[in-house]
């Protein structure tokens, strides 16, 4: 698990250099993209504090190549349900 979560934390920095936001932006950047608005987290939020689903395909297709680029070869399904258990249900330890 401690792998999987320096992964997420290099693609957490790569967003953030590729459009020059801070950590806190980047890893909302790509938490919009992993949970598209289905996790918990964003159902239980209402207006202003949950986040618009507003991501350009640009930054779509940006945040899927740096994923693919620290991920490996493992598919975005797995992925994606890889990042999201590391961002919306970290097990410390």
């Amino acid at each position: 698990m401690e792998e999987l979560r320096r992964k997420v934390e290099r693609i957490i920095e790569e967003i953030g250099r590729k459009w020059g936001i801070d950590r806190s932006a980047a890893r909302e950047m790509l938490h919009k993209f992993i949970c598209r608005g289905a996790c918990d987290w964003f159902r239980s939020r209402k207006p202003p504090e949950r986040f618009e689903l507003d991501l350009t395909e640009e930054q779509r297709r940006g945040i899927e190549a740096i994923i693919r680029g620290i991920m490996g070869d493992v598919s975005m399904e797995k992925a994606r349900r890889d990042i999201h258990a590391v961002l919306c249900h970290p097990i410390s330890g």
